[in-house]
């Protein structure tokens, strides 16, 4: 049996992957934005977060303040790259939310989990007429396609121990 070793945890906010020059071309989208949500997890309009915002959070919101956000946060990716080379792990279990992007609200298990023999890159295609966010943040999808190697027997073992526990879990 395996044992695991180390955890680790990162936010893909795009926040990591656009420089805080830009970062004043957030608010215009989380202003009409349909998909935010206070604590409780309720959705709520862009003026209702505002409404609750602790005030001196405004002071921040600067490119002075930006900057040593996003290199403090570059600074943890580091350490995270750094302590996952250190920690030379047999396999990678990685877990993280699909956002709408494959898997829709009319066919989402709680639990899904991938046992393919590899993991497709696909570079996100680019029109031409997304935002500056979108173009900028765009390199974290990759910028050619390949193959990430999954671990697929231990994949099929974990799923088996899932459903052996009742556990509500699809698989692709």
């Amino acid at each position: 049996m395996g044992r695991i070793t180390n955890g680790f945890a990162c936010s893909r906010s795009p926040m990591t992957s656009v420089p805080p020059e830009l970062w004043h071309h957030f608010s215009p989208r989380d202003e009409v934005s349909t998909r935010l949500v206070d604590r409780e997890g309720l959705r709520v309009t862009y003026d209702q977060l505002l409404s609750n915002a602790d005030p001196s959070i405004a002071m921040a919101m600067n490119l002075e303040g930006w900057t040593r956000t996003y290199e403090a946060g570059q600074r943890a990716l580091q350490k995270l790259k750094d302590d996952l080379a250190a920690a030379r792990p047999d396999v990678i279990l990685v877990m993280g939310d699909d956002e709408d992007e494959i898997i829709h609200e009319n066919n989402r298990p709680a639990i899904l989990a991938y046992t393919g023999e590899t993991c497709p890159i696909i570079p996100r295609p680019m029109s031409g007429a997304e935002d500056v966010i979108t173009r900028a943040g765009n390199w974290a999808w990759g910028s050619k396609p390949g193959t990430y190697p999954v671990a697929s027997d231990l994949c099929h073992s974990l799923l088996g121990s899932l459903i052996e526990q009742e556990f509500d879990i699809g698989h692709s």
